[in-house]
């Protein structure tokens, strides 16, 4: 992108600047709300007898793990160097002993610490709201966070030089 900035306006630049931070916030507000609603959605929907608003603030708290994650590793990245995608946190350190493919990498990201914890919190918190069984609970939960692993990895990472000719 910076080499194609010497060709714009100053206030060309300053308008795609707004534009580019303009689009991080919104990605940033927009991006939680959809986490909370469609994760709270998809366990009402699995988990019939729940109660909407009580799911709503379990993933609240779930939200805050990760962000608390995604501070600690803003704190290291920043003081070390890190990538963002080798969270010392997170299988993401092994990624660059597999595979070249940052989408990987980004997939194992999202395997950390905090998921863990979050996965522990959303278990405990529906086997409290349920009568279903443990093991069913466990795989739903695996299951929604996996789905929204990946497309948090499709959003960073997606791999477009596949579909060039």
């Amino acid at each position: 992108m910076a080499k194609y900035l010497p060709r714009y306006t100053d206030e060309q630049r300053t308008l795609l600047h707004l534009l580019f931070a303009g689009g991080h916030i919104v990605g940033g507000m927009v991006a939680p709300l959809l986490f909370f609603f469609i994760s709270s959605f998809a366990f009402y929907a699995l988990f019939e007898e729940t109660n909407l608003a009580k799911l709503i603030a379990v993933q609240l708290s779930v939200w805050f793990i990760f962000l608390i994650g995604e501070a600690v590793s803003l704190l290291l990245e920043w003081a070390f160097g890190l990538d963002t995608l080798v969270s010392p946190f997170s299988l993401g350190v092994w990624g660059p002993y597999l595979t070249d493919d940052r989408f990987v990498w980004a997939l194992l990201r999202s395997v950390s610490l905090f998921s863990v914890w979050a996965v522990y919190i959303q278990v405990v918190a529906l086997r409290t709201f349920t009568n279903q069984s443990i093991g069913r609970i466990v795989a739903t939960v695996i299951a929604v966070d996996l789905v929204f692993a990946f497309f948090a990895a499709v959003c960073t990472e997606f791999p477009f030089e596949w579909f060039q000719s």
